[in-house]
C-alpha cells in the first residue's frame, strides 16, 4: 500500500485530484472499497480516504458504509476518528449520508461515549448535527447504563449535556 508512507499518501491523493471521468472514479472507488477500514485506522492512509468525498454520493457512499458497518473499531482510534469527523463535516456530505452516521452514533452511544476518540463523534452530534431530537434518542440508549456512565469520568459531561438540553 502505497498510502502507509506520507509520500504514498500524497501520490495517491495527487491521483484522486486528478480523476475526471466517471470510469475513473469507479476505478478508484473499485480498488479502495476493500482496504477503506485500515485506511481510516492509518494516520497517512486517512487521508487518502478523504480525498474521495469530492467523487460525491453515490460513488463516494463506501466510505459512509465502512464508517457505518465498522464505527466502534474505527472510532477508537485517534486519526480515524479525527478523520470521521472531518468527514462528516465535509461540504460533500450529504443528508442522508449524515443522517446514517448518526444513527450509527446513536447506536454505538455507549461505547464512544466512554472512550475519549469515540466521545469525538458523540461531540459532533451533540453540537453540529442539527436533527433536533437527538436527545430523544440518546436518553433511552443512556438510560440502562446511567450508574455507570454517570460516574465515569467522560461519560458524566455527556449525561449532563444531556439533562441540560432537556431542561431547555
Amino acid at each position: 500500500m502505497i498510502g502507509i508512507h506520507k509520500n504514498g499518501t500524497w501520490a495517491a491523493q495527487k491521483i484522486i485530484k486528478c480523476v475526471q471521468t466517471p470510469k475513473e472514479v469507479g476505478l478508484i472507488v473499485q480498488n479502495l472499497r476493500a482496504y477503506a477500514p485500515p485506511l481510516l485506522l492509518d494516520q497517512f492512509d486517512n487521508y487518502v480516504v478523504q480525498c474521495c468525498l469530492c467523487f460525491g454520493a453515490p460513488a463516494n457512499d463506501f466510505i459512509f458504509d465502512v464508517m457505518v458497518d465498522c464505527m466502534w473499531e474505527i472510532a477508537q482510534g485517534c486519526f480515524s476518528a479525527c478523520s470521521m469527523r472531518a468527514c462528516l463535516e465535509s461540504p460533500h456530505i450529504t443528508l442522508s449520508q449524515q443522517h446514517c452516521i448518526a444513527t450509527a452514533v446513536i447506536l454505538n452511544s455507549i461505547p464512544l461515549v466512554t472512550n475519549p476518540n469515540g466521545a469525538l463523534l458523540l461531540t459532533w452530534l451533540l453540537d453540529t448535527y442539527s436533527f433536533l431530537s437527538w436527545y430523544n434518542l440518546l436518553v433511552p440508549c443512556f438510560m440502562p447504563h446511567l450508574s455507570h456512565l454517570c460516574t465515569h469520568k467522560l461519560a458524566s459531561l455527556f449525561v449532563l449535556r444531556i439533562v441540560n438540553k432537556k431542561i431547555e
